[in-house]
């Protein structure tokens, strides 16, 4: 399979980078943007809002305290309880009601109002009349004020004037009870029509966007204002706060889904009406604009982001390409056996770098066939002169042959077995390549040893190997001349100075960790705790040097070289009674492929 250029995927990869980097930052300001655009409309319709519903508040206000004086004058009060009240008492009331409404600077906006006690006495002033007759306008006034009395919350709404000839006109109604402050019983009703130019009239030079929409809520109910008409919505849509800082705390921001678009909605309070709110809907449609823009805009980064990833793709081939494709010839001249040094490849920069290390290795290679050529000669010269020193072992070997049957022939047995078990100790040592050999194979070993030296001593030493309960020990791997040192301690520093007859005993046994141990133990003079310490000791003179090199502290550092630093050689022993050697060993065993090469 054809591998990708390092130009390509470098390319691509700082392409793929850029691209990322430019997402989540793209991402990032486009929030931050949205945010800041939509939190700057907000408040300027938050402030929009306050500076319509303040100059709405002063005129409802205005209303408020004129229907507050309706209930609240003593005269007028005075007049409705009174039943002797005459028809000048009338006409004063009037009079002093009239005033006062001429006088209430919204008093415009008043289309009537009207005080009575719902019975007989009944007081009108406004822009309107009255088209009903008195009984029937009274008749009115108690249905309102029973209405009143039930559900308190219809002091204010908007509705249209049944005593009015045009009753397809909305009107703000305000009825207010006329209550007597020293029995607390409700002694008549105030009644007054509004026009609704008193909140359409601060409406008309607002500003509303295309799809913006106004709503005017009263208590639970909540209005539409389109051409000063008011439109009651059925449904008020599921609304949750939104994440924006207002200018004031009065002011509610909130976003409603309005079908499957998600609208900001901007509220404000009218201080002259209770729970009474001015709200502005503001139309998706700028937010849309701005990520419209805002897409357009990453669309050309996109693109210029491409168009910078093809040119860095040209000039990285330009600037790399070239000369990776020089540095691959290279190498491939080099493979072919080429191993001159090309100076052209060695730039002033990393590839340079690269290219002097090429031209390194193709001299070091150079250099090392020469010298491979030259040791296969010395191996050569080497093996020819192994081949020719072999010839002294067979002569040595055929020499004691000799010997050994001259022995037998002249009945001289001892001669014959010491002269077989030299032979075999020495073939043993000319066998050294192999650094294990099995149990099985050092026991025959150190038997052919304490042959030679029970000639050597008239049969005073005795070795014996006690009987073996698993033959797989037998098969175990131990280091070669591995006993035959220790027995060779044991003889002549053990037994030979206590003089007299002496035995060496062989244990073997499994130890408790899965590892073998075998004892080596003599009934000599035996050692005293320093002498042992002294053999493991780093530091030694030099008188006891040459036992310790070749005896017991070369054979406990050949197991700890061969298996471990767990296993190796303790020491037991009593003056003048016994010295006791422990070999610890792992049950290791030959591999098969060594089994199949011995």
């Amino acid at each position: 399979m054809r591998l990708k250029s390092i130009r390509m995927q470098l390319s691509g990869t700082i392409v793929a980078f850029t691209l990322l980097i430019m997402l989540v930052f793209s991402g990032i300001i486009l929030r931050l943007f949205t945010r800041e655009q939509r939190d700057a409309l907000v408040q300027r319709t938050e402030f929009n809002l306050q500076l319509v519903t303040g100059m709405m508040d002063q005129n409802l206000e205005r209303l408020q305290t004129l229907s507050g004086w309706s209930v609240g004058n003593a005269s007028v009060t005075m007049f409705l309880r009174n039943p002797a009240s005459s028809s000048m008492d009338s006409i004063n009331i009037y009079t002093r009601v009239n005033e006062e409404w001429l006088s209430n600077r919204a008093g415009e906006y008043v289309n009537r109002l009207i005080i009575t006690d719902g019975e007989d006495k009944l007081i009108q002033v406004g822009n309107a009349f009255l088209t009903a007759e008195t009984p029937l306008v009274l008749y009115y006034m108690r249905e309102a004020l029973r209405g009143l009395a039930q559900d308190a919350s219809l002091n204010f709404y908007i509705g249209t004037d049944t005593l009015s000839n045009r009753q397809d006109t909305q009107v703000l109604i305000f009825l207010r009870p006329i209550v007597l402050g020293d029995t607390g019983k409700t002694r008549g009703l105030s009644y007054m029509v509004i026009s609704t130019d008193v909140i359409t009239d601060q409406l008309k030079n607002y500003n509303l966007q295309k799809g913006d929409k106004l709503y005017l809520t009263l208590g639970d109910v909540t209005y539409e204002i389109t051409d000063k008409e008011f439109i009651p919505i059925e449904t008020v849509p599921a609304y949750a706060v939104a994440e924006a800082d207002p200018l004031n705390s009065e002011t509610l921001i909130f976003t409603i889904l309005d079908g499957d678009t998600s609208r900001t909605v901007v509220s404000y309070p009218l201080s002259g009406l209770p729970n009474c709110y001015l709200s502005h809907n503001l139309a998706p449609s700028p937010f849309i604009w701005q990520r419209s823009s805002y897409y357009t805009i990453f669309i050309s980064m996109l693109i210029l982001v491409v168009l910078l990833g093809l040119c860095l793709g040209f000039y990285m081939h330009f600037l790399i390409s070239r000369r990776v494709i020089r540095l691959r010839r290279r190498i491939a001249t080099i493979a072919q056996g080429h191993f001159e040094r090309d100076d052209t490849i060695e730039w002033e920069n990393e590839l340079g770098d690269i290219g002097r290390g090429i031209n390194a290795l193709s001299h070091d290679v150079a250099q090392l066939m020469e010298t491979r050529l030259a040791d296969e000669k010395a191996k050569r010269d080497l093996e020819y002169k192994m081949l020719q020193n072999q010839i002294n072992p067979h002569f040595i070997y055929n020499t004691l042959n000799s010997i050994k049957w001259m022995a037998t022939i002249q009945n001289a047995t001892g001669i014959a077995e010491m002269t077989t078990a030299f032979s075999h100790l020495l073939k043993s040592v000319a066998k050294g390549n192999e650094e294990l050999i099995t149990l099985r194979d050092e026991f025959a070993l150190l038997n052919d040893y304490c042959i030679i030296q029970q000639y050597r001593y008239g049969g005073s030493i005795t070795l014996e190997i006690a009987e073996i309960t698993d033959e797989t020990f037998c098969e175990c791997l131990i280091p070669r001349f591995t006993l035959q040192p220790l027995a060779e301690n044991a003889i002549f520093h053990g037994i030979e100075p206590k003089g007299g007859l002496g035995n060496i005993w062989l244990h073997i046994f499994g130890e408790e960790n899965g590892g073998l141990c075998v004892v080596m133990e003599d009934n000599g003079v035996g050692m005293t705790p320093e002498t042992i310490h002294e053999i493991f000791a780093e530091t030694e003179d030099e008188s006891k040097a040459k036992f310790k090199q070749i005896g017991v502290r070369n054979v406990h550092r050949r197991i700890q070289y061969a298996f471990g630093e767990q296993y190796g050689i303790e020491i037991e022993s009593q003056p003048g009674a016994f010295t006791r050697m422990k070999i610890h060993l792992p049950c290791r065993y030959q591999s098969p492929q060594e089994v199949a090469h011995d």
